[in-house]
């Protein structure tokens, strides 16, 4: 579109008014919302500054790679930043898990869950108050991404009541004032993914399993078996079964995985 000459015809066409005719180009339209987000973001950020913010850039020891790789230059982190270098079993649910998903994911990490070993997950509001109640319980820490700027941790009553806890550290990876997005869900999915030392899936039906590129690299893969295998197919998968005697879940495999690991690196973030 030439706008010049767009321009030109509005005022043209609107010249006979008895009124003084300003016309702007699209691209002011879009100035202008950046600037209202810019003035928003600050705003949010200045609120969460009594909350434990760090605002990471590229050049910070704690900022991870495949973050960077994605050409993003901040992560902001509101809780404990030390838990970015934590042994992590990443935990990755069904979008919005039933009661059978749910009881199962709680009674593995219930007996998964141990001192050195805390859970990284993606928020939802299905099952992260479900998940901190076991974290609390287990005495370990919690790594949550959020698919949405960090201004959620403000907006909504869930997330609110949970930030400043101790043990818990919210990441996000857009700006401040961003809402969710699927590209941002699947993103977080992704660093989880990348980030954890072993992977736990309890979705019953993990198809976007097989169809995300970004999730390729099943080392460390392990699943709840519900009535059939739907991961055998995995290469190295695992499937996390019951004991036959006691009931309790077979957690040594996942355990020992993460373990191997060796222990944190201390924490030393630059500002």
């Amino acid at each position: 579109m030439d706008w010049n000459r767009v321009s030109e015809l509005i005022r043209e066409r609107l010249s006979d008014l008895e009124a003084e005719i300003l016309v702007f180009a699209p691209q002011d339209s879009r100035e202008a919302g950046e600037r209202v987000s810019d003035s928003g973001d600050s705003e949010i950020l200045a609120q969460l500054g009594g909350r434990d913010l760090t605002v990471l850039g590229q050049d910070d020891d704690l900022f991870p790679m495949i973050v960077r790789r994605r050409g993003i230059d901040r992560l902001y982190l509101v809780g404990d930043s030390g838990l970015m270098r934590s042994r992590l079993v990443g935990l990755f649910p069904s979008r919005q898990p039933g009661d059978r998903e749910k009881n199962a994911a709680v009674a593995t990490l219930e007996a998964l869950l141990d001192s050195g070993i805390n859970l990284g997950f993606v928020h939802s509001s299905h099952l992260t108050a479900d998940l901190l109640e076991v974290c609390s319980a287990r005495k370990v820490g919690a790594v949550i991404w959020l698919a949405e700027g960090i201004g959620s941790l403000l907006a909504r009553r869930q997330l609110a009541s949970i930030a400043g806890n101790p043990g818990v550290l919210f990441v996000s990876a857009t700006r401040p004032s961003q809402r969710w997005t699927p590209a941002m869900a699947k993103d977080a999915c992704s660093f989880v993914w990348a980030l954890s030392n072993a992977r736990l899936v309890t979705d019953p039906h993990p198809t976007w399993l097989r169809s995300s590129g970004d999730l390729d690299d099943t080392n460390d893969l392990f699943y709840l078996k519900y009535d059939d295998d739907r991961l055998g197919w995995f290469p190295g998968a695992q499937s996390i079964g019951r004991n036959a005697s006691t009931g309790a879940p077979c957690v040594g495999a996942i355990r020992d995985r993460v373990l191997a690991h060796g222990a944190p690196k201390p924490t030393s973030r630059r500002r």
